[in-house]
């Protein structure tokens, strides 16, 4: 979301749109002519950035134009096999961009790479910039950090639904699995001390508490509601967005 709270979404047509915070009605195309648009965030300089898994960069726009051409955006960071997802840490004006690389067997992306505002990689945790190297669990998409700025990764697959946690005070070296059972859990985010995932093939957003188990009296926000709902964003005072990729045959 923008200053004024509005929602942008990547579209599976290579487009950005945007959208009102209060009626949901479409405002206006931010960005036309990307590959494979797969995630989008505010981020430093106050810029839209957009993650095209085609190219595997993150390019930067104006949020408040129109029909920009993807051509026109500016090359934050490039090089990434395949982005999957963009988290904006605003206590230090950093980046993390997380690596999903789909293939026919699965997916495959193990890393996370953290950039400064300028597009720098940041050294974290020897391997400059990499985070998560080596711990066996794939498909990075949603990512989230808590009140201590611990970094939670989902892991994209079609067995366990893994959340990682990632320790800032290891400088995020150590890694651990923090909770199970979203199964194609891809966005996420922290409400009243509780993890929220979008858990995209179960058609369900899952609640944990701050220890990795379920919620006891709220373990789904919904279930079995949406048909592959792949994205998540706090709306208003105590509110959710659920955007949903569809199915097949019809839009999102």
């Amino acid at each position: 979301t923008d200053l004024n709270g509005d929602p942008y979404f990547a579209s599976d047509v290579g487009r950005v749109l945007a959208f009102d915070a209060t009626t949901g009605q479409y405002l206006r195309t931010v960005v036309t002519g990307l590959t494979v648009p797969s995630a989008v965030t505010i981020g430093p300089g106050g810029l839209l950035y957009v993650a095209d898994a085609g190219t595997g960069q993150v390019l930067t726009f104006n949020p408040s134009a129109t029909d920009q051409p993807a051509t026109a955006g500016g090359v934050y960071a490039s090089g990434i096999f395949t982005p999957g997802g963009l988290l904006y840490d605003r206590s230090d004006n950093t980046m993390f961009v997380s690596q999903e690389v789909p293939t026919q067997t699965g997916f495959l992306g193990e890393d996370v790479y953290h950039y400064d505002a300028q597009g720098n990689l940041i050294t974290t945790d020897g391997t400059a910039g990499v985070i998560g190297v080596g711990t066996g669990q794939t498909g990075r998409t949603g990512m989230a950090l808590d009140s201590a700025h611990n970094l939670y990764v989902s892991t994209l697959d079609t067995n366990t639904g893994n959340i990682l946690k990632f320790t800032a005070s290891s400088n995020y070296t150590s890694s651990s699995v923090f909770a199970s059972g979203a199964v194609g859990a891809s966005q996420m985010l922290f409400h009243n001390g509780n993890l929220l995932v979008d858990a995209q093939f179960e058609g369900a957003v899952l609640q944990y508490d701050s220890t990795g188990n379920f919620t006891p009296n709220n373990p789904f926000i919904f279930l079995n509601a949406q048909a592959f709902n792949s994205g998540l964003i706090a709306h208003g005072s105590n509110g959710l967005l659920v955007s949903s990729i569809g199915s097949g045959t019809g839009p999102g």
